[in-house]
Order: C-alpha cells, then structure tokens, then sequence
C-alpha cells in the first residue's frame, strides 16, 4: 500500500497541484520509486512533505481521539478560502478539507480512517524526518516504546530518543538471555535486523570501518561496556540514575554517538530508525528489512559529504526495498544518481517539466544549469567571472597579447590549469595554426 498520487488545492503556495508517483514494472507493480523533489528556496518542496505529514496525522489522530489543529488558517493559500490535500493508495483516497470558516477539518472520517486502519493491518510504516535533527543522549530511559506511529510525524524536531529507548530496552533483554542462557553469542532478532540493515545501508554507500553499535552506560562516574567486560554476570541490568549514549566502533576505535561528526550520526540513525521499526511492525516476518512504508526526508544530503550524497537515496533503496521514499535535495550529486523518472521539479509552486533532459549520470556542471537554473556566471566568484570574461573577449577579438596578461592576473588567484584557462590557450593555439 503506496501512495500512487498526491492532489493539493489551496494548500500554502500551491493554487493546485497534482503529482503522480512512479512504480517500477511495466503494469505499475508495488516496487515504489524513489521520488526527489527538487527546486529553489521556497519552490515548494517541503510543503509537498508536509503536506502528505499533515493529512495522515490529521486522520491517525482523529482515529484516536486525539484533538488536532494540524492545518491551521495559515496553510490555507492566501488567494483561497480552504484547501484541501488528497493521496490516493490503490483504488483508496485519504482526503483532508479545511475551511477559514470552519476551524474544523473535514477528513471524512469514516472512509479514511477504514484506510488509516487499513495502513496498521498491513504494518506500513510511517516517518518524517524534517531538517532539524538531531541526536541527544539522555538519562533514565527505561520505558517501553514500540508504537511505530506515535512519534513518526513531523513535530518540529527528530531527535532520535524513540531509537534511543528501544535499542536500549532490547539491548537488555539481550544481556539477560545471554545471562540466563549460559550463551555470551547469542543475539536477539530484533537487534539483528537493525545491526543488519546498518551494514548493508553502509555497504551500498560504500562505506567502511563501523561496526558494533551498543549501549554505554554511566552511573556514578562508571561505564558499563558489554564488549570490553564480557562477564556480564557481574554488572547490574538496570541502573536508577543512568546516563546511556549510543556508542559504536570506527577503525578500532569506540565512539560514543556525540563524538561522531553529525553527518555521521545522521546517516547511522536514519537508517537505524527505519530498520528499528519495520522490525516492530513485522515480528513474524523472515527479513522485517522487506517491510512496507512510507518515509519522508527533508533536505536528505544535509551533513553528508559528496561522495555519500549521491549514494544515499539509492542506499536506502536497496537496503529497504519495499520502501516508498519521498525526499528533497539541493544536491547535484543526488539528482544526478537518481533515475529521470524520480525527479519532481517545482518553481514558484508549480510542476515543471525537465525538458528531455537526462540527469541520470550528468555532469555535475550541467545539473546546475541545466536543471537548478544555475547562472554560469554565478557558479564562480565575481572576481574571476569578470576577469574570465575579459579573457574570452580579447580572444575573439584576437588581442591575443592582451589575453595572456589577463590570464597572468588569472593565475595568481586560480589555478593554473582551470578548464576555462586551457580552454582559452587551445582557442588561442588554434587560431595561430588556422594562421599559419
């Protein structure tokens, strides 16, 4: 169960909108193509996600009894006198209205929550990972938390305490089967299927050196830790005041999560998260990994170097196979990674066409003007553009000597075998041979 259509009316900037989602298969099977948004500042790529946010908890929370100004008067566009957003899952619609003249939400109750309850029996998994997250080590967590849906909508901050929590609780009835069982190896599955879809998500990224995530513990200026004190007999299993921090081994050596740069936290804990509860909502599943869903991901490159952002959306993809991925990017380096068929670019709240342009494997270069409207006199500062722009007037004017002194002024600020620099010596060389 995927979302095979969005329709927005009068929902923040967007008049109308309506957007299609690709599947992979000739007939339009249940294998979800991942879908990128993209577009300048304030195109209207995370009201898009917030949009789909909103309507699902407006709904879950009215199947629970839980009162809900989700969409408030200020999502209704300014020109319009209510909005209205609209997915459609299969044959099946979740539709949400609302008016200035009636602070209610008219969410057709009865039809929609038959799908909300529809999304629980077949263990859909839900989550928003908006802009603002974040990782914080906390103290006295020994609480259960396996609602998968209770924490997975946007409120403003993802801080990961819900991972925190779990992992923690699992982690201790690990310590107490391996106490009770005589078996210092034996693992639970639920962590296993974390730990699992940790490495595959860092092998498709292409990334090495992690391993072991845990548990430290500290009470009274003491760490507890399983891997370097193996007789675990001799440690208490819960502590009154703890400290916890989530801690994992790189090259050798343990780091707790704060030490880690936040590229680094982000990218373990997003898909630490979506592993943790795709593993709740399928207990009896073979590879809970296989699990179905629906994530949301705000801005996905944000803290990761080049090299991972353009193997992030395809990672996930292949680590969480049955996962409907919804994400937005600035990132060349993730546009161009991604198929043509998941590209969704927005201006001025509006779908525009890509024009027979193939981003799949372009150059970074031609992403930017090509599709993110990058002016080629902008991608370089002001200083050089200006100088390289002398520098090519005075070659086709063939006031060669004049070039060269320019290019000299060039050198001593950029390096020497720019491409525009090269460019304009092989213009110049070419000119001498035609003459010659």
């Amino acid at each position: 169960m995927f979302i095979k259509q969005l329709k927005l009316k009068g929902f923040r900037g967007f008049e109308k909108l309506t957007l299609d989602f690709p599947f992979y298969g000739e007939s339009g099977g249940e294998k979800p193509v991942p879908v990128v948004l993209l577009g300048l500042n304030g195109s209207g790529k995370t009201t898009v996600l917030d949009a789909i946010d909103k309507l699902i908890y407006t709904v879950y929370a009215f199947s629970k009894n839980i009162d809900t100004t989700k969409i408030p008067d200020d999502d209704i566009n300014i020109n319009s006198i209510n909005c209205e957003i609209s997915l459609n899952f299969d044959n099946e619609k979740l539709i949400a209205f609302r008016s200035k003249k009636n602070k209610k939400i008219d969410s057709q109750a009865t039809d929609n929550i038959e799908i909300i309850n529809e999304i629980r029996n077949q263990s859909i998994v839900l989550k928003y990972f908006g802009t603002n997250r974040m990782f914080f080590s906390t103290k006295d967590i020994y609480k259960s938390s396996s609602n998968i849906y209770g924490d997975a909508f946007n409120n403003g901050l993802t801080d990961f305490k819900s991972f925190l929590r779990w992992f923690e609780e699992k982690e201790n009835l690990e310590n107490q089967d391996k106490i009770y069982k005589k078996q210092l190896e034996f693992t639970l599955k639920d962590l296993d299927v974390v730990r699992s879809g940790l490495n595959i998500f860092l092998q498709n990224l292409g990334v090495t050196g992690f391993d072991k995530l845990r548990i430290l513990r500290k009470s009274n200026g003491r760490e507890y830790d399983e891997l370097k004190e193996p007789d675990v007999t001799e440690k208490p299993l819960y502590v009154i005041d703890v400290e916890v921090n989530l801690a994992i081994d790189k090259n050798g050596q343990t780091y707790k999560f704060p030490q880690l740069s936040h590229g680094e936290q982000m990218m373990i804990l997003v898909a630490c998260d979506i592993a943790r509860r795709l593993t709740i909502a399928n207990p009896k599943m073979e590879n809970p990994l296989e699990g179905k869903g629906i994530i949301l991901i705000d801005e996905i490159e944000l803290h990761l170097h080049p090299t991972w952002q353009g193997k992030v959306v395809n990672a996930l993809s292949a680590t969480f196979p049955n996962i409907q991925f919804i994400v937005t990017t600035h990132s060349p380096l993730v546009i161009n990674h991604v198929k043509r068929e998941s590209l969704f670019m927005l201006e001025n709240f509006q779908l525009q066409q890509l024009n027979g342009f193939n981003n799949y494997g372009a150059e970074v270069e031609s992403i930017l003007r090509a599709i993110q409207k990058v002016d080629s006199n902008k991608m370089l500062p002001n200083k050089v553009s200006k100088l390289l722009k002398k520098y090519f007037i005075k070659i086709s004017e063939e006031r060669f000597e004049e070039a060269k002194t320019i290019k000299g002024q060039l050198e001593k600020i950029i390096d020497s075998n720019h491409p525009e620099l090269l460019r304009g010596e092989t213009l110049m060389e070419m000119n001498e041979f035609l003459k010659s």
